[in-house]
């Protein structure tokens, strides 16, 4: 199996698909002119077998789903499928990778980008196949509201109490603080991630950015420097995180508080997404436009938890709880009390607020573990 075989939608495709081939430097090559459906037949018809295999789209009619499964069940195993089309749209792009398409690229795509994604790392196939972990996202309702600090808590929970190898990625890129708080040296992290083209990242690579903390608690930092945030494409977050679930039982992302299309991606990829949020007029009117965002996201709010951290505020609070569950239409799951002084020595030891010991706290973040763990 050593062909390379390119199915274009019109001969305007045909110098892109021989540049391809050329690059692959495979012995021999078939550019196939004519939709999918034509192609299964051909492929079917002549018996041909193709380690790679481009294929060009276009504009897609409503049938092309049908059509690449049928393709499919005419391939060999092992053949490796890129895409390349007219339509820039993430829900198409999903159900390409569901169907074990390698990559999707938007036209015009490069030669090179088509290449390196065929001749993507077998690691990332097997990280696809053992993707076990799950996958909890938290976020800020509002600037300040904590979800940093109750992310990291939570983690160290899952990582000591439950034993579960997990895994916190600070990917707030311009003000994360997760492993200078906890007094980590590092010299990588996520943005050797961001940085590098989506066909180099694997577990090998994702390797040298993770900084361990102890008690099966890893973490990826955050830049140290303050930069422009770069663009970081869905690509490269499905095959991050990907890759992260099949080696922890728990990836806990750290998200700042932007709105963006790869925040609407980890949001969608998660199993669980805890927004975090205070009893202020501020928090309740961002978590509603958060919350309206989601459903026109597709994020289904059976997967969304409500957390009001700093509970009990010794300042009187705008909003009661059930005042905020009326204004949101989503109940709240779970409470972290206002405890500063507990908080203010965990930063001082370089330290989780669970490691400074104080009980409610613990048994709160505790509560919020065990419903991961369970649920």
């Amino acid at each position: 199996m050593s062909k390379f075989l390119a199915i274009i939608s019109d001969s305007s495709q045909r110098n892109f698909a021989e540049d391809v081939a050329l690059r692959l430097a495979l012995p021999e090559k078939e550019i196939f002119e004519g939709g999918v459906a034509a192609a299964a037949k051909f492929i079917l018809e002549k018996r041909v077998s193709a380690k790679y295999i481009l294929i060009d789209i276009g504009f897609p009619n409503s049938d092309v789903f049908a059509e690449l499964d049928a393709l499919a069940q005419n391939c060999s195993v092992g053949t490796k499928v890129v895409v390349v089309g007219d339509v820039n749209d993430l829900n198409f792009y999903r159900e390409l990778i569901k169907r074990g398409v390698v990559e999707y690229f938007v036209k015009p795509a490069s030669v090179d980008d088509v290449v390196t994604a065929l001749r993507a790392r077998p690691q990332q196939a097997q990280a696809s196949a053992n993707a076990n972990g799950k996958v909890i996202s938290f976020i800020s309702s509002s600037s300040g509201d904590g979800s940093t600090s109750v992310a990291l808590n939570v983690a160290y929970m899952l990582a000591t109490k439950h034993g579960a190898e997990t895994v916190v990625v600070d990917m707030d890129y311009q003000f994360g603080l997760v492993a200078r708080s906890l007094d980590l040296a590092f010299s990588t992290g996520i943005k050797d991630l961001y940085s590098q083209p989506d066909g180099m990242i694997d577990e090998t690579f994702i390797e040298k950015t993770i900084v361990s903390y102890k008690n099966n608690l890893s973490i990826i930092p955050a830049p140290r420097e303050l930069g422009i945030m770069p663009n970081i494409s869905a690509e490269t977050i499905i095959n991050l995180i990907k890759i992260l679930k099949s080696r922890y039982k728990f990836v806990i992302i750290d998200l700042p508080h932007v709105w963006s299309e790869w925040v609407a991606v980890v949001l969608s990829e998660s199993d669980r997404n805890i927004m975090v949020s205070q009893l202020s007029l501020k928090s309740v009117t961002h978590a509603n436009r958060l919350l309206e965002a989601f459903e026109n996201n597709g994020i289904n709010r059976n997967k969304i938890s409500i957390l009001i951290n700093r509970s009990g505020s010794k300042l009187k609070e705008p909003f009661s709880a059930s005042e905020y569950a009326l204004v949101t239409k989503h109940k709240i799951d779970f409470y972290i009390s206002n405890d500063s002084k507990t908080m203010a020595i965990a930063e001082d030891k370089g330290q989780t607020a669970v490691e400074a010991g104080n009980s409610l706290l613990n048994k709160q973040f505790e509560e919020i573990a065990k419903s991961l763990v369970g649920g």
